[in-house]
Order: C-alpha cells, then structure tokens, then sequence
C-alpha cells in the first residue's frame, strides 16, 4: 500500500500581497466617508463635490487617525481625491488646499 501525501495549499500571490496591504489599513468605522466613494473621489480641486467632502471631513471623528493614516503612505500610494481633509490630485500629488479652512464654503 503506498503511504498518503499531504499536500500543501499555497495561497496564490496577490492573497499574500492583498493581506501585506491590509494590514496596514487603518479602520474608521466612524468615518462620515464610509459608503460615499462618489463624494470623496472628487470632481475638481475647488469643484462642489470636493467642498463638500472636505466640509464633511471637517466634522469628522475619524479625521485625525485618517490624516496620520494617509501621511505614512508612500506618495504613489495615496489616493486621489479628498483624503484625511485635503484634496489629492492624481496619484496622490497634494494640489494644494492644506488646510479644509481654505475652501470656500458661501
């Protein structure tokens, strides 16, 4: 009789990859952005959509752990449109708006 082989399962690459990334993503379960992608992807640096994400931000329990969450990611990784307050240009290029005060909200 031949003995039985135990086979390993190997996850496939992108599973590793996807979990590496994961696990470095900040949960904001309270975050007013949650289930608004629309929204918070922008339309324009001063466009309606975005003044009123950034307005959204500003009352955001979230905001300070989103903030610090998005300055340690590497630049390329950021993502574009109204992260942790201010607007983000494609991949992740500051346009600038520093500051959510600085959108005119009248």
């Amino acid at each position: 009789m031949r003995p039985s082989r135990r086979r390993r399962i190997v996850a496939a690459p992108w599973v590793e990859l996807a979990a590496a990334f994961l696990a470095g993503t900040v949960k904001l379960e309270d975050a007013l952005c949650r289930d608004r992608p629309q929204l918070f992807d922008g339309d324009t640096r001063l466009g309606a959509r975005t003044r009123e994400a950034i307005r959204l931000c500003r009352q955001c329990p979230a905001l300070e752990d989103c903030a610090t969450w998005v300055s340690s990611l590497p630049t390329a990784h950021i993502p574009g449109g109204v992260v942790g307050g201010r607007w983000r240009g494609r991949a992740g290029t500051d346009e600038g708006l520093d500051h959510p005060a600085e959108v005119d909200h009248g």
